[in-house]
């Protein structure tokens, strides 16, 4: 008997409760390409992939390729996106240091260390965590102590390390268990310390008027979708949010003309025609994109 490729996958998924809060009450959301699916739980209101990769398929994703591709998983050329990085980098940080006096930062999700070297030019002294080889090897020079894995190998390995800032810029909807992921970041901490989380905001304009088309339904690699309130539910008896903002992010005109390019079809012509018209290739702009910025503390020891 010959095995369909809907068995297959079957075989080669995980199917998932709720990862926020755990709850076995969700309903299906969106269904995408390759049987992939998103369902929202009834609970905390988290969005979240199920059925998803194993974990090992998940962390296979981030080899070279991942960033330096011309698919819809990963970066075109993400070294061309430096500028954009770090500028998006000091516009957060500078948020940051409102709520801190201290300037001890671990960057977790670090890729090539672009917020790690933007930090060291606006006064902090950085550690970086990154599980991708590839990424690491790029990534290490910007880092006092880099580290090539998770968090939570991390706060096994070093657990004496306190910080007072963790950030994680564009790196939790890809963790595949977010609350092991946050004890671990709390364990790095020191007393009062802040987690500082960007990620996707499932209740934000752009979120909510693109629907299926949304740029963050980035399948597989994107496993978990937060709002406010699901993230107040991942934080809570660990830290309490202090600070939230819709985010925005700096980039270059030239770079949303190659993400333009990416798009492919009608769509990409018309988007292209748009930017064209719109925007000069060698400027910088401030844009929303339906991420949320989240200042944490740690609460109790």
């Amino acid at each position: 008997m010959i095995e369909s490729a809907h068995e297959a996958m079957q075989k080669s998924v995980v199917f998932m409760n709720c990862p926020v809060c755990g709850s076995v009450r969700h309903k299906l959301r969106h269904t995408f390409r390759g049987g992939y699916q998103t369902r929202v739980c009834e609970g905390c209101t988290a969005e979240f992939l199920s059925p998803r990769p194993t974990p090992q398929a998940i962390s296979a994703l981030y080899d070279e390729k991942y960033f330096n591709n011309d698919a819809r998983v990963g970066y075109i050329d993400y070294a061309q996106e430096r500028g954009s990085v770090m500028a998006t980098a000091h516009r957060r940080l500078g948020i940051v240091a409102k709520h801190t006096q201290g300037r001890m930062l671990l960057d977790v999700g670090a890729a090539f260390g672009y917020t790690l070297e933007q930090a060291a030019l606006d006064g902090w002294k950085g550690d970086g965590v990154e599980p991708s080889t590839y990424a690491f090897e790029r990534m290490q020079q910007h880092a006092s102590h880099p580290f090539n894995g998770t968090l939570e190998e991390f706060a096994d390995v070093i657990p004496y390390r306190q910080y007072d800032v963790i950030t994680a810029f564009d790196t939790l909807e890809h963790i595949y268990s977010p609350k092991d992921w946050v004890s671990a970041a709390y364990k790095m901490l020191a007393p009062n310390g802040l987690l500082v989380i960007a990620a996707p905001d499932r209740n934000s304009t752009l979120g909510r008027l693109s629907g299926r088309s949304w740029w963050s339904y980035k399948v597989p690699e994107h496993l978990t979708y937060f709002n406010q309130h699901s993230m107040e539910r991942l934080l809570r008896g660990q830290f309490k949010i202090v600070h939230s903002e819709p985010d925005k992010q700096v980039v270059s005109g030239e770079d949303m003309h190659r993400r333009a390019d990416r798009i492919g079809g009608i769509e990409g012509v018309i988007a292209s025609i748009i930017l064209l018209g719109l925007l000069s290739r060698h400027k910088n702009y401030t844009v929303p994109n339906g991420m949320r910025l989240y200042i944490a503390r740690k609460v109790g020891a």
